[in-house]
């Protein structure tokens, strides 16, 4: 199943933590389609582009706006720009099963710190939408789809190292 543009495709992820230290909670959706349909993800999706499908990506929007957006759509959670923290760059080929030839998925993972749990509604990919123990994602009690448990462990560690 081959992406939609030729060469890199872009997406955003969002790392949503509340709460305090031994009690931190993680939202996470329960993917509606292929890849890992059924599985726990991070929220997230693709960039949107100017071009169409076939063509050479052009961003329409920037990644932090994907991820205001992607949260909303997925979560009902809405966020402002100023609330989110880069996490990082993943950009390793074959991290999206959907990428064939000279595709790959170059996601930017963003990290946002709520204050108290919002309200949730699972909606457009997603099929669920849940929170759990931080603890029980990083330990591995939790599989996640992608390489998003390497996002919630290094947005841990973000967390770790501002306290």
């Amino acid at each position: 199943m081959a992406l939609w543009h030729l060469g890199d495709n872009f997406t955003s992820d969002i790392v949503v933590i509340s709460g305090e230290k031994a009690q931190q909670k993680l939202l996470l959706i329960r993917r509606k389609h292929e890849p890992f349909k059924g599985c726990w993800a991070l929220p997230g999706g693709f960039v949107n582009s100017l071009t169409p499908s076939g063509e050479a990506f052009v961003f329409a929007e920037s990644h932090v706006q994907a991820a205001q957006r992607e949260l909303l759509e997925e979560t009902g959670v809405a966020v402002a720009e100023t609330e989110l923290q880069l996490i990082a760059t993943y950009d390793a080929w074959g991290r999206d099963p959907r990428a064939e030839g000279d595709q790959r998925v170059v996601t930017q993972a963003f990290l946002y710190c709520a204050q108290a749990m919002p309200e949730i509604q699972a909606g457009d990919d997603a099929a669920e939408a849940r929170w759990f123990t931080l603890s029980s994602v990083l330990n591995g009690e939790v599989a996640l789809a992608f390489d998003h448990a390497d996002m919630v462990k290094a947005a841990s560690e973000l967390l770790a190292s501002s306290s």
